[in-house]
């Protein structure tokens, strides 16, 4: 049985097929409220779909959209933030009509990958919260196709921004912990060029500095992402001998690696030490004991990327804008008040 066809439709509505045509690709200035009602009556009764190639060729558009991944790990979604803003891209990019191609790019890559120019997209979406930006966004912003960059904001006047408000989840987050009567409180941290990790340390120095309390060199350990990341810079602070009662990690995962070695050594969370984290990935919930985090919006980050670059293609709204997300501090079992700063 074939498929129904905008003749099908136009001929059970009463109508011509441009009409048709008109209702199917939202031109209703030049269609009246009955006859667009009636049309897609009778579209929902046919189950008729319509034909995104033939459109794409009318209008020049591909339909299509990239979401550009870059990494520095071994493999691709290490980290399970990442699940939550491709799944916020491809459920709303279908949403409205669009697929998504999706294309990594390693972090140590010192050209554009091969295709970026020439594969031909309608809007772009990365996601990268670096600076500079020295490779990607001046391929980018020549192309002349929208884009909107994830998790960073200003990057290049040409281009959308969707960012969250890191800083100030790191200032909620090490308030909590100052509340709780916590004076010694470690930065498991990550590569400074990340934008988002600058704003978690300087939210965490500025909520110290604010408590009268001078942030101590000696707690800050560079980290990582990962939970092996966290593992390490965990034992390396505790390789320093340096006395504290809590642990303010980068993220989630860094922050599970961190309780793993702390265990190890016969260090209780929260007992002898509170541990937090940031994202508030899945598993944050169900680990043991539950982590005290931020949640960031990360799907809906994703999605409010796709809406923007959407309203660029289709003109329904200015471009370029910028947009920032609350987030949400989340009180679990890995916080608790502090007891004597204790030598490790």
């Amino acid at each position: 049985m074939r498929a129904p066809s905008i003749k099908d439709v136009a001929r059970e509505s009463g109508v011509s097929y441009k009409t048709v045509s008109r209702v199917v690709n939202g031109d209703e200035a030049n269609v009246g409220a009955a006859t667009r009602q009636k049309v897609q009556e009778v579209i929902a009764t046919l189950g008729y779909r319509p034909h995104h190639g033939a459109r794409s060729l009318r209008s020049g558009r591909t339909q299509t959209l990239r979401l550009i991944v870059t990494t520095g790990s071994e493999r691709f979604l290490a980290n399970p933030y990442q699940d939550d803003v491709v799944a916020g891209v491809a459920d709303t990019a279908s949403d409205r009509g669009y697929g998504v191609l999706l294309e990594l790019v390693r972090r140590e890559t010192s050209a554009p990958p091969p295709g970026l120019v020439e594969r031909r997209v309608d809007g772009t979406i990365l996601l990268d919260s670096r600076l500079p930006q020295p490779l990607l966004v001046p391929t980018l912003r020549e192309s002349g196709a929208p884009c909107v960059v994830l998790a960073n904001r200003d990057v290049d006047p040409a281009l959308g921004w969707i960012d969250a408000d890191f800083r100030g989840g790191a200032e909620r987050l090490v308030r909590h912990l100052l509340d709780l009567d916590h004076r010694r409180i470690a930065h498991l941290t990550d590569d400074p060029a990340y934008r988002s990790s600058q704003a978690r340390r300087t939210g965490y120095e500025q909520s110290l500095t604010a408590a009268g309390i001078a942030p101590d060199p000696g707690l800050i350990v560079m980290a990582g992402h990962l939970r092996e990341h966290g593992a390490v810079a965990a034992a390396e602070l505790l390789a320093r001998r340096s006395d504290f009662t809590a642990m303010f990690c980068v993220n989630d995962l860094t922050a599970l690696g961190a309780i793993e070695c702390l265990r190890y050594h016969g260090i209780r969370v929260p007992d002898d030490v509170s541990v937090t984290g940031y994202d508030d990935i899945a598993m944050a919930r169900y680990a043991t004991p539950s982590l005290t985090t931020v949640r960031l919006p990360w799907y809906e980050m994703g999605a409010a990327a796709v809406e923007m670059v959407v309203g660029a293609v289709e003109g329904q709204r200015p471009f370029p804008e910028g947009r920032e997300f609350a987030v949400e501090l989340c009180l679990r079992d890995s916080t608790a008040p502090a007891h004597a700063s204790t030598h490790f």
